[in-house]
């Protein structure tokens, strides 16, 4: 048994082992991770993904492609004064996010202030159910390579797909729904646009804020997505940044197989996401190789 799953395991490697995109740092740690995946089978796993630019592409046409939130602030359907608005709380909190030169607790408190104000910006807006679906419909999301196969093999499977993520629930919700993708053990921890009941329009955002940070704070308890992965011990994790690799740490499991999609900057971030993933994925390169891995696996 051992000779046949080591069997495989060489197949996949020999299959991609020419993809320029796909880095491995440490082989026969992930090839032993790949050993468990294979004895435990389908019935084990579960996928953990973020949404923006790991769900969806990076670049598209050589420009960026919207994020949840920028589907609301940088909507050609809103004031120009809202995306003026936006993209200076960009300047002003990014170089924050992606400082190496303040401590964590700082950047923890900026965050929560870039995100809390954004989302002043857009609960100004007073947007309808209505009017939120319009915005999706006037920015559509690309999807990235191989993300359209790896929902209709979780669909077909039964396997739950856990979406946490730092942009908005509703848009990233509204996203799916548009491009006809439903699935019931779908769940997307997001931030949540509320509804006021009386005036049907946007009035208040769900806490805690969720920002790039704090992806993991969720609780399963007592919901149906609970049982949906009690039995799942075995975790596909899937991000395009290093907090991403914290998003399955509140949740029970006995491994993760981890896979991060490094988009730009490759030459000076390769080492350190190396260094967190078990597979870096660069160039903003396609979810394959993690479909392949899970079509290896028997029921």
């Amino acid at each position: 048994m051992e000779m046949d799953d080591t069997a495989i395991i060489n197949q996949l490697f020999e299959i991609y082992k020419n993809d320029k995109d796909i880095h491995i740092k440490n082989e026969d740690n992930f090839k032993t991770k790949l050993k468990k995946l294979i004895k435990d089978g389908r019935k084990s796993i579960q996928i953990v993904t973020d949404f923006d630019m790991t769900i969806t592409k990076y670049w598209k046409d050589g420009k960026r492609t919207p994020t949840s939130h920028c589907i609301i602030s940088e909507n050609p359907l809103l004031p120009e004064d809202v995306v003026k608005r936006s993209e200076e709380l960009i300047n002003k909190y990014y170089p924050y996010e992606i400082s190496n030169e303040i401590s964590y607790e700082e950047k923890y408190q900026y965050m929560v202030e870039w995100w809390t104000k954004q989302h002043d910006i857009i609960i100004e807006q007073k947007l309808t159910q209505e009017s939120l679906n319009e915005l999706i419909k006037a920015m559509p999301v690309v999807f990235r390579d191989g993300f359209e196969e790896l929902f209709e093999i979780c669909k077909s499977n039964g396997i739950p797909m856990l979406i946490p993520s730092a942009g908005i629930q509703n848009v990233i919700e509204g996203v799916f729904k548009q491009n006809k993708l439903e699935y019931e053990k779908l769940c997307v921890k997001s931030n949540q646009m509320l509804f006021s009941p009386k005036t049907g329009t946007c009035d208040a955002f769900s806490e805690p804020v969720i920002h790039s940070l704090n992806k993991y704070q969720f609780n399963f308890k007592g919901t149906p997505y609970e049982k949906y992965i009690i039995d799942r011990k075995n975790i596909l994790l899937f991000g395009d940044s290093l907090g991403d690799i914290a998003m399955s740490k509140t949740i029970d499991h006995e491994q993760v197989i981890s896979f991060g999609f490094l988009n730009i900057d490759v030459d000076k971030k390769l080492e350190n996401f190396m260094n967190v993933f078990d597979v870096v994925i660069t160039n903003d390169s396609s979810f394959n190789f993690g479909n392949a891995i899970i079509k290896l696996l028997k029921e």
